[in-house]
């Protein structure tokens, strides 16, 4: 599907009839691809293969986060 002549601002995309189209088909999981074309359309496509690549990536929980905000905050207090 495209889409031609972007409008600034938010967008929204319902992707529901092709992620059950996909389930129909017995595919595992989907890949959305959503690049511009010099900010004047938008392509979308979806694609199944049976060996998907995929990026693990470990978020750290929210008292870590804590952590490193209140230590960010005593350096920056003696900095002054």
């Amino acid at each position: 599907a495209a889409i031609n002549n972007v409008p600034t601002g938010w967008l929204s995309i319902d992707v529901t009839d092709y992620i059950q189209t996909d389930l129909i088909n017995g595919h595992d999981w989907a890949v959305f691809s959503l690049p511009y074309k010099n900010y004047s359309s938008l392509t979308f496509s979806s694609a199944e293969t049976d060996n998907g690549a995929y990026l693990a990536v470990v978020i750290p929980e929210p008292a870590t986060l804590a952590i490193f905000g209140v230590g960010s905050l005593f350096l920056l207090r003696r900095k002054k």
